[in-house]
Parts: structure tokens; sequence; C-alpha cells
């Protein structure tokens, strides 16, 4: 851990006008956590929540932003510095960074919505060619992004943040069944027949007629 940018002499530019002076190469190094806390949240409601720890950066540089990520255009963007060489002059420092924040807390204060998170991480600065290794994840409700491996000069590690597009639930109109017409049954056909009996002539009209008794059908 280093010095945060920001402070009354800000470290990044205290970094590079040093640079070509001592061959960008540490005198020594030396390992230590400085752990501090961001009492006002940098401005924003979503740091409020005292009562529990809503994130954390951690990073080997020697300079640092101290605050959370600033967010421009859909990017995470986080600077850091440091010299190119260790003490013997020949091995490259190797760069690590990593945030962990509340789920909420980010998509508090990065205005993004309850759908899964995706980012990619991209160093940014320097001449060399040196790819850095990445991750990023969400879990249990905290968001991590890392970076690893990468050289230092002065370097702005950026992190796109993305979600899918909400999926559009199709609406489907409700359908009326159709009416139930009730059954009709046919109707028989009448049918007229003429009876006889003497001199005595009947007409009968039924769909099955029949001449009565005593009666011939003629």
């Amino acid at each position: 851990s280093g010095a945060q940018a920001g402070n009354p002499w800000d470290s990044l530019p205290f970094i590079e006008y040093y640079r070509a002076k001592v061959k960008d190469t540490a005198i020594a190094t030396n390992t230590f956590w400085n752990l501090s806390t961001v009492a006002t949240g940098a401005g924003s409601n979503c740091f409020q929540d005292k009562s529990k720890l809503l994130g954390m950066v951690t990073t080997n540089a020697m300079a640092y932003d101290g605050g959370s990520p600033s967010y421009d255009d859909g990017v995470l963007n986080y600077r850091v510095a440091g010299l190119h060489f260790m003490p013997d002059g020949v091995t490259p420092v190797r760069g690590t960074y990593s945030l962990l924040m509340r789920s909420e807390v980010a998509r508090c204060l990065y205005g993004l919505t309850p759908a899964p998170i995706k980012a990619t991480i991209s160093i940014v600065g320097g001449n060399d060619s040196v790819v850095a290794t990445t991750s990023m994840g969400e879990r249990n409700g905290w968001l991590s992004l890392s970076a690893a491996g990468f050289t230092f000069s002065e370097k702005n590690i950026q992190v796109k943040l993305s979600q899918d597009a909400p999926v559009a639930t199709p609406v489907v109109a409700p359908t009326m069944a159709p009416a139930t017409v009730p059954a009709t049954k046919p109707v028989a056909k009448a049918i007229t027949i003429t009876c006889v009996k003497g001199k005595t002539t009947k007409k009968v009209t039924a769909s099955k007629p029949v001449c009565p008794k005593g009666y011939t059908k003629k």
C-alpha cells in the first residue's frame, strides 16, 4: 500500500516528477498496511450506513486514489502509480488491485438495476505490453473486482460495468371460450296419408302416420 492521491501534496505527480531522476527504480521495498475509512461517503448518500462495512479497496501501489472509483460513461476509473523496477533495476514491480463492495452499494452508487452485473477490466497507461490477470464476480451480496500482474508507471484501472437488458414478458390476451349452442334435435318431416273405411275417408298427418283401426291406407 502507499500514499493516497488527493492529499495536500498529490502523490501521483510527485512520483512522475522523480521517476526519471531515480531511473524509475525503487531504492527499497517496504510493505505495510494503511487502513482508513471514507468518513463523508465521498458526497454520496450510498455510503451513509455506518453500521457495517460497505466496501474495501486494496493495492500494492506506491500511490493510489483514496476513495471509491469514479464512474464516468459506464466505466469505473481508479488511478494507481509506482516506480517500474525493483531495487535491482531489472525486475519489474508487479501491481495488484482489488475492489470489494456490497452489491447494494454498487447499485446505489452507479445507478444499476437488480439484474446481474457483468464487467470487463483493463489497465490503461504506460508503454509496456504486459497483460494483467483480471477477474470479476458477484456472490453472496458482494461485488468483487481484481487485477494483478501489471507493471507500474501511472495506470488507470478501468472497469466496464454492464447488465443484460430486461427480457420483456409477452402479454397474452385472454381468449374467450366459444359460446356453447345447445344441440337441437332434428325435426321429423310430417307425412300425410289417406285412410278409408267403406265410404268414409280420413287423412292422417304424422312423422310416421298409421291408419286408425278398421281403416286401410288408400
